[in-house]
């Protein structure tokens, strides 16, 4: 009789999120004191969007060079950072004020992996970097330096592909169906950049 004992399983410890806001979606607009458009003005949607390969159907990207493309087709925040940001900066009050499709209470860039796959709503998608935030921010909240601030804090949000298409409600569901390497969280991929 066999003395090995069956292989155990990994127990995946899964982010929980509190609360979700979302979609966010946006036709370009000129960006006062800016000079061009932007797409960073968001409105929550009132009705399902459809999560295609390059991004929600209703939203768009003013500059495609910086702002979008498959790897890029979703960004998302977390919502809890807001509460320090309107301490510091009371015009940063409102969730998507920076610019995202999903705002999330509950997980922030400690806790995400880069290569985390997530279910939200229909649509299947993949953490695939930080975001890397543009001075358009500073612009839309009106306090200079304030993407640089971002990342200096870990608090850009992340950005994620599309691994199957499907229809997002308003406040959509999120599950995590598969986690990334422990060592690859987002907050630590920023601070290996910034080293």
């Amino acid at each position: 009789m066999s003395t090995e004992s069956a292989p155990t399983q990994a127990i995946v410890t899964e982010p929980v999120v509190s609360e979700i806001h979302g979609p966010f979606v946006s036709q370009p607009q000129v960006l006062p004191g800016f000079g061009e458009e932007s797409g960073i003005y968001k409105v929550a949607a009132d009705e399902p969007e459809w999560l295609g390969r390059m991004g929600l159907t209703s939203d768009s990207q003013a500059n495609m060079v910086q702002h979008g493309g498959v790897d890029r087709a979703l960004c998302q925040y977390c919502a809890d950072h807001y509460r320090d940001w309107s301490r510091r900066y009371p015009q940063t009050t409102a969730p998507f004020v920076s610019g995202e499709n999903i705002s999330t209470y509950g997980v922030s860039e400690s806790d995400v992996r880069i290569g985390d796959v997530l279910r939200i709503g229909e649509a299947l998608v993949q953490v695939t970097q930080p975001r890397k935030p543009c001075t358009k921010i500073d612009a839309r909240i009106g306090v200079p330096g304030m993407a640089r601030t971002l990342m200096l804090e870990a608090r850009m949000g992340w950005l994620l592909r599309v691994l199957e298409e499907g229809w997002v409600p308003p406040r959509p569901t999120i599950e995590w169906v598969e986690r990334g390497p422990e060592q690859w969280s987002v907050t630590s991929v920023v601070s290996h950049k910034l080293a």
